[in-house]
C-alpha cells in the first residue's frame, strides 16, 4: 500500500518466510511503498522498501542444431540486471559458443551478462567423431578394446591374454599422430583424436 490507501498485492508467506506478489494495481515507477506484514498473533509490523523503476526486456536463448544440446536461463529480465545463459551439450556433442547475432559473445558453457536490452542468443554445438580403435596383432598372446569405436571422453577397456608360458608386461596406446595416451587400470579415455 500507498500513502494513499491503494493495495497493490497480498500474498502469504512460504515456510521459509518468503513471500511472492502479484501486483493487482500498477505500482509507481519511484517512491515509497509501505509494507505491512500480519503475523500469527495478528499484531501488524510496519516497514517500507524503496520501489525503483524498470523496464523489462526479453531474453531469448536457443540452441544450434536443436539436437545438439539444451540452453535454460532465458526468459524476462529487469534492465541492468543479470542474466545468466547455460548450454548443456546433448551425448556426442560439444559446446562451441554463444553468438548473439553474428558476433560471438563467449565460449565458455555459462555467459553472465547484463541486460540492457531485448535480445537473443544462440548456443552452438558440434557433432563429436566417433574414434577407431585399433588393436595390432601381437607375439606370444593376444589382446582386444572395448569397445571398437568411441567419441571423445569415453572409456575404452582393454584386454589382454599372455600366451603359454608368457605374462603380460605394459600397454602402448598412441593416437593418429603417434602421441602417447595414458592407460590406467587397463583402460583410457578417448582424446578428441584418433
Amino acid at each position: 500500500t500507498d500513502n494513499s490507501s491503494v493495495i497493490y498485492g497480498v500474498a502469504e508467506a512460504n515456510s521459509s518466510g518468503v513471500a511472492t506478489v502479484n501486483f493487482t494495481n500498477a505500482i509507481p515507477t519511484s517512491g515509497t511503498l509501505y509494507v505491512v506484514v500480519t503475523r500469527q498473533q495478528y499484531q501488524p509490523y510496519f516497514g517500507t522498501i524503496s520501489v525503483v523503476g524498470g523496464t523489462k526486456y526479453t531474453i531469448t536463448a536457443t540452441a544450434n542444431p536443436s539436437n545438439g544440446g539444451t540452453v535454460s536461463g532465458a526468459g524476462q529480465y529487469y534492465g541492468n540486471t543479470s542474466c545468466t545463459l547455460t548450454a548443456t551439450p546433448a551425448a556426442h556433442y560439444d559446446f562451441t559458443n554463444w553468438k548473439k547475432g553474428s558476433s560471438v559473445v563467449s565460449t565458455d558453457p555459462t555467459y553472465t551478462f547484463t541486460v540492457t536490452e531485448n535480445a537473443s542468443y544462440t548456443a552452438n554445438f558440434v557433432a563429436l567423431q566417433p574414434h577407431s580403435v585399433t588393436c595390432n596383432p601381437v607375439e606370444n598372446g593376444s589382446i582386444s578394446a572395448n569397445p571398437t569405436t568411441a567419441y571423445k571422453n569415453e572409456t575404452v577397456t582393454l584386454s589382454a591374454t599372455p600366451a603359454s608360458g608368457y605374462f603380460f608386461s605394459a600397454w602402448d596406446v598412441r593416437d593418429a599422430n603417434n602421441n602417447s595416451i595414458a592407460v590406467t587400470g587397463n583402460q583410457f579415455t578417448m582424446p578428441d583424436r584418433q
